[in-house]
């Protein structure tokens, strides 16, 4: 149906799969695709697609968010556990020269 609403039924196979891949990429991505469903299960495809990749990609972001926050995380304790070793070893005696080779 989209083929003859669009008149696209006499253009080459190729074309016609540029335009439908257009379509499905304005779906996933939230853009202005041109073209519009035409009965109730294109649109109700349209609808379920659009919800998927917003849960898709909140959930992505989400885990890209925890995944920097962990990283940052283990930097603070690193950091914690490089100053508690430092301070041990000024307060043990240890020769500085040593002290500067603890990374």
């Amino acid at each position: 149906p989209w083929l003859r609403r669009y008149a696209l039924e006499h253009e080459n196979v190729s074309d016609q799969y540029l335009f439908s891949l257009r379509f499905a990429t304005g779906i996933f991505t939230g853009s202005d695709f041109g073209l519009q469903p035409g009965f109730w299960g294109e649109r109700l495809f349209v609808v379920f697609a659009m919800f998927a990749s917003f849960i898709f990609l909140s959930t992505t972001v989400s885990k890209i968010v925890v995944m920097f926050n962990q990283m940052k995380q283990e930097n603070i304790e690193h950091e914690e556990l490089m100053m508690q070793f430092k301070d041990f070893m000024s307060k043990g005696g240890v020769p500085l020269s040593l002290q500067q080779k603890v990374r």
